[in-house]
C-alpha cells in the first residue's frame, strides 16, 4: 500500500473532520471548562476593594514646586502625591489608625492610587480579605496622607519660623549696638551711625512681620471628599473572567484533542477515508450493516443493498473471491454470507467457504427478505464440514453452499464450478498470497475503524499482482443477528413451504430475531416499485458507493 499521503499536507476537509467527527471531546472540553471554571471562582478566595476620594489642595507652607506632566495646580504635583500615599510614614500613621501590626510592605502592596484626569483629586483604593476591612483601610489611609501632608508642612512653617526669629534676634542686637554707637559719635560719624540704625530698625520690622505672617498661616492638607464605603460584593474574582477563561481553555482543549486523534488515529468513516489513508479504491459502501436486525425493513433500503451486492458480484472475474476482515472478522463473515446470499438469489451457484468458525453464536448476516435455514453435515475435527443453507425468495427456492474448513487445509477444498466467496479468518491460510494467487480480494472494513491499524494488519505484498479490488465499507452494527441453530445446529430442519413461510412470518419475528431480517413481505409489498427502479438497475455496470 501507498504510504506517502501520510507525509502529505492537511487535505481540507481534515478541519470539519475535527468538528464534525470530534464534536464529543470538543463538547466534552467546553463542559470541562465550565465545571473548572465554576468550582475555580468557588474555591478562590474573595478580594474585597473599597475606595476614599482625597481633594489635594496647596498646604501654603511653601510658594513654588516642581510642575509635573499631571498637575493642574503650579504648587501641587500629583504625581508625587500619588507616590507619597505609599510611603512610609503613611503606611505607619494608617497602621497606628487600624490598630494592626501588620507586615507594613503587605499593607502598601494592598493600597492603589489612581488620578482622574484634569483633577486635584487622589483615588486611594484599599483591597482586604472582608468588606469591612477594606472600608476601614481605604479611609485609614486617606485621613492618614492627609494627617501626614498636615504634619509636613506645619513642620515646615515652624522651620522657618525659628530661621526667622534666629535672624530676628541677631536684627535687634545689631540695632541695639548701633543705637549706642550713635549716641557716643558725633558730627559725620554720628550721622552715619544714625543712618544705619534706621537701616537695622527696618530689618528688624520686616523680619518681625515674616514671622507674624508665618505664624498666622493655615495649613489645608485637602479633604475628603468621597467616604470609603463597605462593597456590597467582592473585586476579585470576577465570574466573568474565570469561568470565560476556563471555558475558552476548555474549548481549545477539546479542539487539540480532537485535532491531536484526528491526525494519530484517523478513522474510516467514509469512502474518502479509506481512500486518503489507506490508498484502496472503495468498491462497495453499505447503506447499512448487512447483520443487523431491523425489526421493520425499509424496501428503499433494500433496494440499495441488492444494487450494491450485485454491483460486486458484476465485477468479480472468474469464480472466486476472497473477503478479508479488514478489523473484525465476524464483520468479514456477515458480509460474505450477506453477498453469497445477494448471489444465489440471482440463481447464479455459489458456495461459501468460512475458513474459522469462531462457533455457535457467532452473527452471521441473511438477505433481509427470506427465511432461511443452514443443516450441517456431520464431519470429524480436521475433515471439511459441509452444509446447504436453503430458503425461499420471491416464491423460490434459494441454495447456498457452505463450507466450514473445520481445520482441514484450504487443499482439501473441492473443485466447483460455483461462485466460490471465501470469508478469511483472522489469522489463517488465506492470508497467505500463495493460497489465493490471482484470485480477486476486497478487504471489509468497518465505518470508524483506526486507519493505522488497518494498515498494521493487512500484508503489504496483497494486491502486488493486481487482484486486490478494494474495500468494502460498512456501518458497525448496533445488533447482530444471531441466528441460535442456523450455523450452528447439526440436526436437519424441514424446510417450510411458501404458504408456509407467509402464514408462519409474523410468527417467526416474535420468536427468532432473525426472522425480522428474513421476512418476505417488504419486497412483496413494494413490487409496483420494480418498474420505477428499472431504468437505474441497467445503469450498474460500476461499483455503486451508498453511505
Amino acid at each position: 500500500m501507498d504510504d506517502s499521503h501520510l507525509s502529505a499536507p492537511v487535505d481540507a476537509g481534515y478541519y470539519r473532520r475535527v468538528l464534525v467527527r470530534g464534536w464529543r471531546l470538543v463538547i466534552g472540553g467546553v463542559v470541562l471548562g465550565l465545571v473548572v471554571g465554576a468550582v475555580a471562582f468557588a474555591v478562590l478566595p474573595r478580594t474585597w476593594t473599597s475606595t476614599a476620594a482625597v481633594l489635594v489642595t496647596t498646604t501654603g507652607a511653601t510658594s513654588t514646586s516642581s510642575v509635573g506632566e499631571r498637575t493642574t495646580d503650579e504648587e501641587v504635583n500629583l504625581d508625587t502625591e500619588a507616590q507619597l500615599v505609599k510611603s512610609a510614614e503613611v503606611v505607619d500613621r494608617a497602621l497606628t489608625e487600624l490598630g494592626s501590626d501588620a507586615d507594613p510592605s503587605t499593607v502598601a502592596a494592598q493600597v492603589s492610587v489612581q488620578v482622574p484626569a484634569n483633577t486635584t483629586v487622589l483615588e486611594i483604593t484599599y483591597a482586604a480579605d472582608s468588606p469591612e476591612a477594606a472600608q476601614a483601610g481605604a479611609s485609614a489611609f486617606a485621613q492618614a496622607y492627609l494627617d501626614s501632608r498636615r504634619s509636613v508642612a506645619e513642620d515646615d512653617i515652624d522651620q522657618r519660623v525659628q530661621t526667622l526669629q534666629d535672624q530676628l534676634e541677631q536684627a535687634r542686637t545689631e540695632q541695639t549696638s548701633l543705637q549706642r554707637q550713635a549716641a557716643a559719635a558725633s558730627g559725620a560719624d554720628a550721622t552715619a551711625l544714625q543712618a544705619e540704625v534706621a537701616a537695622a530698625a527696618a530689618t528688624v520690622t520686616d523680619l518681625a512681620q515674616s514671622v507674624a505672617s508665618l505664624k498666622s498661616i493655615l495649613v489645608t492638607p485637602g479633604r475628603v471628599i468621597n467616604e470609603a464605603d463597605v462593597p456590597d460584593s467582592p473585586a476579585q474574582p470576577q465570574a466573568a473572567l474565570v469561568i470565560g477563561s476556563c471555558l475558552a481553555l476548555g474549548l481549545l482543549g477539546g479542539l487539540l484533542a480532537s485535532a491531536w486523534r484526528e491526525r494519530s488515529r484517523p478513522r474510516l468513516v467514509e469512502a474518502s477515508d479509506v481512500t486518503r489513508e489507506t490508498g484502496l479504491p472503495v468498491r462497495v459502501a453499505l447503506p447499512a450493516h448487512p447483520a443487523e436486525v431491523r425489526t421493520e425493513p425499509e424496501f428503499a433500503s433494500e433496494v440499495t443493498l441488492a444494487r450494491a451486492w450485485r454491483a460486486l458480484a458484476d465485477d468479480v472475474p472468474g469464480t472466486s473471491l476472497v473477503v478479508l476482515p479488514g478489523d473484525a472478522h465476524a464483520d468479514a463473515v456477515a458480509v460474505g454470507a450477506a453477498f453469497s446470499w445477494s448471489v444465489a438469489r440471482s440463481t447464479r451457484p455459489v458456495r461459501l467457504v468460512l475458513e474459522a468458525l469462531a462457533g455457535d453464536d457467532l452473527p452471521v448476516a441473511l438477505d433481509e427478505t427470506a427465511a432461511a435455514t443452514l443443516v450441517w453435515d456431520a464431519a470429524e475435527p480436521g475433515e471439511l464440514r459441509t452444509g446447504r443453507w436453503t430458503g425461499v425468495a420471491r416464491g423460490s427456492e434459494v441454495h447456498v453452499e457452505v463450507v466450514d474448513l473445520h481445520g482441514a487445509p484450504l487443499s482439501d477444498l473441492p473443485t466447483s464450478d460455483a461462485l466460490t466467496v471465501l470469508v478469511a479468518g483472522p489469522e489463517g491460510a488465506l492470508w497467505d498470497t500463495d493460497h489465493t494467487e490471482g484470485s480477486p480480494t476486497v478487504v471489509v472494513v468497518s465505518s470508524g475503524a483506526d486507519a493505522r491499524a488497518i494498515q498494521a494488519h493487512l500484508p503489504s505484498e496483497l494486491g502486488a499482482d493486481g487482484s486486490l479490488m478494494g474495500v468494502v465499507l460498512h456501518p458497525r452494527p448496533s445488533t447482530r443477528a444471531t441466528l441460535g441453530g442456523v450455523l450452528g445446529s447439526t440436526d436437519a430442519d424441514t424446510l417450510p413451504t411458501n404458504a408456509d413461510a407467509d402464514t408462519d412470518a409474523d410468527t417467526d419475528a416474535a420468536t427468532d430475531p432473525s426472522a425480522a431480517l428474513l421476512d418476505e413481505e417488504p419486497i412483496e409489498a413494494h413490487e409496483e416499485h420494480e418498474d420505477v427502479h428499472e431504468d437505474a438497475r441497467e445503469d450498474e455496470a460500476e461499483p455503486v458507493a451508498h453511505g
